[in-house]
């Protein structure tokens, strides 16, 4: 058999379909293709497992302010009490809602992946979404997603503008939204996408990790599955990054 080229489909950044070229080679030859990728995704597993032993390996912060949420029927919940699981510890969503019918369609994008992995995480450490709208419209939202992991309201106090993700019109406005550790000059609103994650220990609660941008998409199983596709997830990159992403009930 000898090589030819087949042509497949594949998406640009603006929904376009383009021609892609594959090889098609003998079984062989394929095999010998794949153990060379083997290889290098050996390699990459091995880095990977290295950084995963940084990030544990990070030195912690204090949390200062034993900061209250708000849930439904009035009641508070305080962050050392979001800090559960056989470890005392919560992975936190900041979510980017501030009320309505749905909250931002990339944050609901990655909730819903965690959800569905919420049974197993939750002996192990507490998922928490946390979001400027109110606890009913969180609740609201919640229950229209189907989605099983307690969600609290931060309207009232200074978390998310205390973890980088919040600001105010003027701070955008003047270019003085820094965003992930001042990488970036946020332009897109007054909140923005992240993740923290919270210990408890000898009676107090620290702060451990948080993410921010593309160290987002580590942490989704979507994008590991298209990953190994052909296609992929049919981005060119900066600005068309997920736009195929929308609410799950839109599909």
């Amino acid at each position: 058999m000898s090589p030819a080229a087949t042509v497949s489909n594949d998406v640009d950044g603006d929904g376009n379909k383009k021609a892609k070229i594959h090889k098609v080679v003998p079984h062989e030859e394929w095999v010998q293709a794949r153990k060379e990728l083997l290889e290098a995704e050996k390699e990459f597993s091995k880095k990977k497992a290295e950084l995963a032993q940084k990030r544990r390996d990070m030195p912690w912060e204090e949390v200062k302010e034993d900061y209250e949420f708000e849930m439904t029927g009035g009641k508070v919940v305080k962050l050392s009490e979001l800090c559960q699981g056989e470890d005392g510890t919560v992975i936190i969503q900041h979510f980017m809602f501030k009320g309505g019918d749905n909250g931002c369609h990339l944050c609901s994008f990655f909730l819903d992946g965690f959800n569905s992995i919420y049974p197993h995480l939750k002996p192990r450490a507490n998922f928490c979404a946390v979001a400027l709208a109110s606890p009913e419209d969180l609740e609201k939202v919640g229950k229209k997603k189907g989605w099983n992991f307690q969600m609290v309201s931060a309207r009232k106090n200074t978390f998310q503008k205390d973890y980088g993700v919040n600001w105010g019109q003027d701070d955008v406005d003047s270019g003085s939204a820094l965003y992930n550790y001042g990488k970036q000059q946020w332009k897109f609103g007054t909140m923005a996408p992240g993740i923290s994650v919270f210990k408890k220990a000898d009676g107090k609660v620290y702060h451990t990790y948080s993410t921010y941008a593309a160290g987002l998409a580590d942490l989704n199983a979507t994008f590991a599955l298209l990953d190994i596709t052909p296609t992929g997830r049919s981005e060119t990159g900066g600005s068309n990054n997920m736009w195929w992403v929308k609410q799950k009930e839109n599909y």
